[in-house]
């Protein structure tokens, strides 16, 4: 039986070490979960029919923490179904859940998840 992607990438949040990157690797092998044609280094599980969605890649692209932060909770205001938006910076990953992005301490959070 195969699990939604959803549930797949939930059990990000459980995982550590080996099991964390088998599990990744699973995910990056599924078809919801794909490469940007323009650019192979942004992946993305759907989301492109959303209005902010450009701007989200934009700001992903150009890696300015604030900016990414700020697209990062417009995402969340306009997609109301949505639920994470899952970062890889080098070897670490962010987890940006919706909850967290309610109120100004969010930016300070992010910036210093970001930028450690």
């Amino acid at each position: 039986m195969t699990n939604d992607i959803t549930s797949e990438l939930a059990k990000l949040h459980e995982l550590t070490g080996v099991e964390f990157s088998r599990q990744v690797e699973r995910i990056a092998k599924r078809k919801e979960f794909h490469p940007l044609e323009t650019d192979k280094d942004i992946f993305t599980t759907g989301g492109e029919q959303s209005d902010d969605y450009e701007n989200l890649l934009q700001t992903a692209r150009k890696y300015n923490t604030r900016s990414l932060a700020y697209a990062i909770k417009s995402y969340f205001e306009i997609n109301s179904q949505a639920v994470e938006v899952l970062i890889f910076k080098g070897g670490k990953r962010i987890s940006v859940m919706r909850h967290m992005t309610i109120g100004e301490a969010f930016f300070h959070m992010f910036k210093k998840a970001y930028e450690r």
